[in-house]
């Protein structure tokens, strides 16, 4: 059976967000096409978690022995999908505060997604749940974030993003068929109030590795390729 790794993190209060923090922190990323993609959201939260799923990105290669690339680039296909030439497949997600990578063995394909619990109104529910979904997840919000995930993860794999019609997808069992093509799921356990999921092009073996860090410190400390400074 094929395999992957879920490296994934919960960043807390001690961390300090501040927008300076994070520019300084990015002067230790790889190249400026790391940087460059964090720089794209609009918020600054959600820049602080993009960039910490890099950090764990850089880990998780560091931990499997994979060596970057002379001037590693981050790039994006032309479905906007991320990767790094000559590095296994990859995919981050963040939400809340929790980050997540995973990576692939061999040359598969992957997509995982992890989603905060929380209610969902019908409206949205109808948007992007089948009806036979809509009557699983009954006003769950623990049901409705893992169809969610499971969903995106799929997206992600394809590197589809919004423009997959999450409709088309029935996702309750662990394998579903699209466009002629079979894909698998797994939840992942990440933390209580999360649910987190990984699709792959054929069962997926998934390790997951989880980094407890706490402060800007404890994950500077972990990670001798940053230099990230201290609140």
């Amino acid at each position: 059976m094929r395999s992957a790794t879920i490296y994934y993190a919960t960043f807390g209060s001690e961390f300090d967000f501040s927008g300076s923090a994070l520019e300084q922190a990015l002067k230790s990323l790889p190249e400026e096409s790391f940087a460059d993609s964090v720089r794209r959201y609009d918020h600054a939260a959600q820049r602080w978690m993009s960039l910490l799923s890099r950090q764990i990105l850089l880990r998780g290669l560091q931990e499997a022995n994979i060596q970057l690339p002379p001037n590693a680039k981050w790039e994006t296909g032309d479905n906007g999908r991320p990767y790094i030439k000559d590095c296994p497949d990859f995919n981050i997600s963040h939400s809340g505060k929790i980050a997540v990578c995973a990576i692939a063995s061999g040359r598969d394909r992957i997509g995982v997604d992890v989603q905060v619990e929380k209610p969902m109104g019908d409206r949205r529910l109808r948007q992007v749940l089948t009806s036979s979904e809509i009557a699983w997840v009954n006003g769950n919000p623990q049901r409705a974030a893992l169809l969610w995930s499971r969903k995106e993860a799929v997206s992600k794999l394809l590197g589809l993003g919004m423009r997959l019609r999450y409709r088309s997808l029935e996702t309750i069992n662990n394998q579903l068929d699209f466009e002629g093509q079979s894909f698998h799921l797994t939840t992942v356990p990440v933390g209580q109030g999360y649910q987190c999921s990984l699709a792959g092009e054929t069962p997926l073996n998934v390790s997951p590795r989880r980094y407890r860090w706490c402060t800007l410190n404890q994950l500077a400390s972990s990670l001798p390729l940053l230099s990230i400074p201290a609140k």
